[in-house]
């Protein structure tokens, strides 16, 4: 006799006999990443005073003494230092000689004076900058020094000038001279984008529909779970096909295998309900409400797909509120996948991150997991 259900394509023997499952629509989750590298710009002014110019620009020819400013530092963690140099130099201009036709003779030498704007130290191999430099006597500009287009950035390296421009000071009505000096600096930074969970339909087969009933009605269920006063009934070989933790606690002569009843304390009913679900049917529906709740009791019982997809969730849900409380979940349930992606989120939002109170929360209980943001920092610079 035939079986109804089976369903054979035309054209085939009876040894090609194929199977067609009836197929159901199941909702699983896909999270969107996105990033994005940016332009950064830092700027800062420094003004430097000199008092007493004109003594120090009136010394004897043979007085080899420059001029340099205190050092300067730009960026939220002093990442470049900076300094300004004033040097004294001297140009000759040659004439025609009258005893010797067109010999030249040189006339006496003019002392010109050059400004040098030098990038002492970096912790970055290059640096992208643009200067801006006013001359004040008497408050007022009597010269201005600047790049000829806006973003005229330059790069330039540890220990070497960024310019060298000569002052005009003819027009200094004051033995004092302020010099302004603003600086940008560019860097290029990489932010990750608001994350996105999206549901999506595929396919899955009649068996987890079944299943999913099964859990439902509780029909031919064989153990109880029992959480909060509550009953939950299901099926021993369910439970230990698909978690090690009740597969070994049913096959040892352990009191839950013996009453055919376990109690759990530390969890919560609904949270309970939706492990089930998903230890029946392989989806978790209402995960994004409970991803925190559910990543402990997919921890407990060794339920590694529903702890992969809590921690896809709680990475998309990142926020500079949440990322310090989620790198200490992860560590406490050993979800390196969480992990490494909250370190580095909190990389990128380092400074804001530190202003929360649950940054001073894991400072104060778990201290150690600012290695691995220091760590993180650290492996950036040596691929950089």
């Amino acid at each position: 006799m035939s079986n109804p259900n089976l369903n054979v394509s035309s054209g085939t023997t009876a040894d090609s006999v194929a199977v067609q499952p009836d197929l159901s629509n199941a909702i699983t989750y896909a999270v969107h990443r996105s990033g994005r590298t940016k332009r950064k710009v830092t700027k800062t002014v420094f003004t430097w005073t000199v008092e007493n110019f004109r003594f120090w620009y009136n010394e004897a020819n043979d007085v080899k003494t420059d001029l340099k400013s205190p050092i300067f530092s730009i960026g939220t963690n002093k990442e470049s230092k900076w300094c300004l140099q004033m040097k004294r130099e001297y140009e000759r201009h040659p004439t025609l000689g009258p005893l010797i036709p067109r010999q030249p003779i040189y006339a006496a030498r003019r002392r010109l004076v050059y400004m040098y704007i030098s990038l002492v130290s970096s912790n970055k191999p290059v640096v992208h900058a643009m200067a801006k430099v006013e001359l004040l006597s008497s408050n007022k500009i009597i010269q201005t020094i600047g790049p000829l287009r806006q973003d005229d950035f330059k790069t330039i390296t540890e220990g070497s000038d960024y310019t060298k421009a000569p002052l005009n000071i003819n027009n200094l009505f004051e033995s004092e001279l302020t010099i302004r000096c603003e600086i940008d600096e560019m860097d290029f930074v990489n932010t990750s984008g608001q994350s996105k969970i999206m549901q999506r339909k595929v396919t899955d087969t009649k068996l987890s529909k079944d299943l999913g009933n099964l859990l439902e009605n509780g029909k031919f269920s064989d153990v109880t779970l029992v959480v909060c006063n509550l009953e939950v009934k299901a099926h021993k070989n369910i439970l230990a096909a698909r978690s090690d933790v009740f597969a070994a606690m049913f096959e040892h002569n352990m009191e839950e295998s013996k009453l055919n009843r376990v109690l759990i304390e530390d969890i919560d009913y609904n949270v309970l309900n939706e492990m089930l679900k998903f230890v029946y049917t392989g989806r978790a529906p209402n995960i994004d409400k409970m991803a925190h709740e559910l990543l402990l009791v997919a921890n407990k019982y060794a339920l590694e797909n529903l702890k992969k997809m809590c921690e896809d969730v709680l990475s998309a849900k990142l926020s500079v509120e949440t990322a310090a409380e989620t790198l200490a979940l992860a560590d406490v349930y050993n979800a390196g996948q969480l992990k490494a992606h909250t370190v580095a989120y909190i990389k990128n939002h380092l400074t804001d991150v530190m202003q929360t109170q649950g940054w001073q929360d894991m400072i104060a209980t778990r201290s150690y997991l600012m290695a691995d943001v220091l760590h993180s920092f650290a492996n950036q610079q040596i691929q950089t």
